[in-house]
């Protein structure tokens, strides 16, 4: 679940773009010959895609809280062998998927404007956020802990295995309102990054981050892995 900080965030950032959009389409009514108009859409349209992005965000932890209010910051699904599951949110990805769409098609048919910068900007941009919550349809973020270790499996990018006796304590990565989960290899067990990864790990200082797509409470789910970790003798 999502840190509660960044939730009421979510929260106030949902309803004031909802009620910026809904004051927009009730109480500006520019004519349809005047540049405004097209412009007004684009206000609603995008402010109501931001109120949609972090309404399922708060939605998504106030229906966790209520199902394991006790538990909420670590809940999952519980494995077999005591270890757990954890997959991000289909439906979440899907309906800000069809927002993006929603989005596009606007901007596809802005494209007839005297003036359609915006479109052009816009179109790239929508397509590749669009795109990005459609592979998390497809094959959603997940991350699996066992006694041994953990597992992360993007939407895209290989699956990764990490042993506990191959890292240092996990950390808290980011800022007060978006964090995340981080890990360093120990001395002389880090595998061949990448050098993708190589790049990150040394603008970050990190080998590795959870994905944060997952809405788990990045405090919780770090205590949570450092003690699995601990039972291991590491």
């Amino acid at each position: 679940m999502a840190a509660r900080s960044s939730i009421r965030v979510s929260a106030c950032v949902s309803g004031g773009c909802a009620v910026f959009a809904a004051g927009a389409l009730l109480l500006w009514r520019p004519a349809e010959d005047s540049d405004f108009f097209w412009i007004r859409w684009l206000l609603i349209v995008v402010a109501g895609y931001v109120a949609l992005y972090h309404g399922l965000r708060v939605l998504g932890w106030g229906l966790g809280w209520a199902l394991r209010p006790r538990d909420a910051a670590t809940e999952g699904t519980t494995l077999a062998d005591g270890g757990r599951a954890y997959v991000a949110s289909r439906w979440r990805h899907g309906a800000l998927t069809l927002g993006c769409v929603a989005i596009l098609a606007f901007f596809w048919f802005s494209l007839g404007l005297p003036n359609p910068v915006a479109a052009w900007i816009g179109l790239p941009v929508f397509a590749l956020f669009g795109l990005g919550h459609a592979l998390e349809v497809i094959s959603p973020a997940r991350l699996v802990l066992s006694r041994s270790g953990f597992e992360v499996n993007g939407s895209i990018g290989r699956r990764r295995s990490i042993a506990w006796r191959d890292i240092e304590p996990l950390f808290v990565v980011g800022t007060s309102s978006v964090q995340g989960v981080g890990y360093r290899y120990q001395e002389g067990r880090r595998p061949d990054l990448g050098w993708w990864r190589r790049l990150a790990s040394r603008i970050g200082d990190t080998d590795g981050t959870l994905p944060m797509d997952l809405e788990l409470e990045a405090g919780s789910l770090c205590r949570l892995m450092n003690e699995m970790r601990s039972r291991t003798g590491t």
